[in-house]
């Protein structure tokens, strides 16, 4: 029996009496999903240094379970974010975690983003006709999927840079390239998003 303050009464639905101790071998079955929350918390989350008290661990787990497409119990979530290194503080079953608000909304968004960007059937001849200055024509695809009150847009670049493993600032700098600029997006970087935007190269 594993001794933790921040675990003590976690069971796999959630926190119950803290009496009751915490015993890390309920979790033994779940290996493979652990990992598979843990791919989407390191794309998605960066830790901080104040909780973040919009949406406890019952609701960020369905996001998660959303994005994963598999059923995600809420103590196995809370415990995959303590593995993570993530600070936990109790909410009755539930927990908060340190993490960003705008992360919590990206996720959130992530599958309808995507799924929007991937299914769009996009000519890119249009867009290198219509944008003859532009080294890169994502920027266009993305302005012609998500209308300007979209309140999803503003997130677009956001996810594909979590989703991509890039910088934010990055993603931006390479969407506004000019042909005659000598800067390139990486090879892997740019196959990447190829297969998140659904085109052939």
């Amino acid at each position: 029996m594993e001794k933790n303050n921040e675990l003590l009464g976690l069971t796999l639905y959630g926190f119950k009496s803290s009496t009751n101790g915490f015993d890390p071998t309920i979790f033994n079955n779940y290996i493979e999903l652990i990992q598979t929350i843990r791919s989407v918390l390191k794309k998605y989350f960066t830790k901080t240094n104040r909780f973040c008290y919009c949406k406890n661990s019952y609701g960020i787990k369905y996001m998660v379970k959303k994005y994963v497409n598999e059923y995600i119990p809420n103590g196995l979530f809370i415990y995959t974010m303590y593995l993570d290194g993530f600070s936990i503080k109790k909410d009755g079953k539930n927990a908060f975690f340190n993490i960003k608000e705008t992360d919590i909304r990206c996720l959130k968004n992530a599958p309808e983003i995507l799924q929007k960007i991937s299914e769009t059937n996009i000519n890119i001849q249009y867009f290198e006709k219509r944008d003859q200055n532009l080294k890169y024509h994502f920027k266009s695809i993305i302005n012609s999927v998500f209308s300007k009150t979209n309140p999803l847009k503003k997130d677009v670049i956001r996810v594909i840079s979590k989703e991509i493993g890039v910088n934010l600032d990055t993603v931006r700098m390479w969407f506004n390239l000019t042909k005659d600029e000598g800067v390139c997006i990486p090879k892997d970087k740019y196959e990447q998003l190829i297969r998140i935007f659904g085109l052939n190269d």
